[in-house]
């Protein structure tokens, strides 16, 4: 959890100092755990399950990156599970 939060520290000062002002808000809000059916089919990799997850929602399209067992955008944070029928689903969501 603190090396999500330090990594997340550094982009956003990374992203001030090629800017030169603040990142406009992500709009990530809220929280959410769904349940999955057993048979479930996902997609081929964690970072395309965000993707397609992602294309639902106000969160970031592109920029997935895989730290452990999240895939994170901006402040967005997601947890992909590997789904009952194969490939990865994501199962919950919340901002860092």
């Amino acid at each position: 959890m603190a090396r999500l939060m330090t990594a997340a520290a550094l982009a956003a000062l990374a992203a001030l100092g090629v800017a030169g002002c603040a990142p406009a808000d992500s709009g990530c809000s809220g929280a959410f755990d769904a349940e999955l059916t057993p048979d479930a089919s996902g997609y081929a990799t964690p970072i395309e399950a965000a993707e397609a997850w992602a294309a639902t929602t106000d969160a970031p399209d592109t920029g997935w990156t895989e730290s452990g067992e999240t895939v994170v955008a901006d402040d967005w944070v997601l947890t992909v599970v590997e789904a009952g029928g194969g490939g990865w689903l994501v199962q919950s969501q919340r901002c860092a």
